[in-house]
């Protein structure tokens, strides 16, 4: 049997595994929440419920395991999930639904956890502090990105280059010295720009000639 076989039973998928846990194929990719039916991975075939069992071409399943079915498979992009709640809030991502409102600005989120986090902007809550520095931040990514000034750490490499950066944004805007991208057209002038902050810097020239 192939490493991460899907059996069907009545017209339910079964995922299973080997005893290492590798997963190929294209319906097991970014399985989140995925269910352990045994409890603990066993090397017998006694670890598989009986009724796989006897399907065709799972009689040898020595050292495999069932982890719980797919029930859930996005059908624009294929991603399985094994609980509805995360597939609910996966597929708001396709349809644009933003359930969450803030009550300050009234802005949309697909989840509670990412409207929690975007209020802290209007309470000024910053829960996350640099053992080091003593600085707040807002949010936990923002913190790890400002250690690396302590740190040094550099773990974003440009390709072309070899050039390294300390946050992934730094990365992207590199890139486009290479690529010769340039995201940011003036609407006056159709002046473009590769970094948003000269094209802003651009735009507040046109005010000042505007009220000139």
């Amino acid at each position: 049997m192939p490493e991460g076989s899907i059996v069907t039973l009545d017209g339910q998928e079964y995922l299973v595994q080997n005893s290492e846990g590798q997963m190929t194929g294209a319906m097991t990719s970014d399985l989140d929440g995925v269910i352990d039916l045994t409890s603990k991975c066993q090397s017998s075939a006694s670890a598989v419920k009986p009724e796989l069992r006897e399907l065709p071409g799972t009689r040898d399943l020595s050292g495999w395991q069932v982890l719980g079915p797919p029930l859930h498979t996005c059908l624009v992009c294929m991603k399985v999930f094994h609980f509805r709640s995360q597939f609910v809030i996966h597929q708001r991502t396709h349809t644009g639904e933003r359930p969450y409102r803030c009550d300050f600005c009234g802005k949309g989120f697909i989840q509670p956890s990412d409207l929690r986090v975007h209020q802290r902007i209007h309470t000024g809550e910053k829960p996350y502090r640099c053992n080091l520095c003593h600085k707040h931040f807002t949010h936990e990514s923002t913190l790890q990105g400002h250690q690396r000034v302590h740190t040094q750490e550099k773990p974003y490499e440009c390709t072309d280059c070899n050039k390294r950066f300390s946050h992934k944004g730094n990365l992207n805007v590199h890139l486009r010295i290479h690529t010769g991208t340039k995201p940011y057209v003036c609407p006056r002038c159709n002046g473009a720009f590769r970094q948003l902050g000269t094209f802003r810097r651009h735009l507040k020239m046109h005010l000042k000639t505007d009220s000139a």
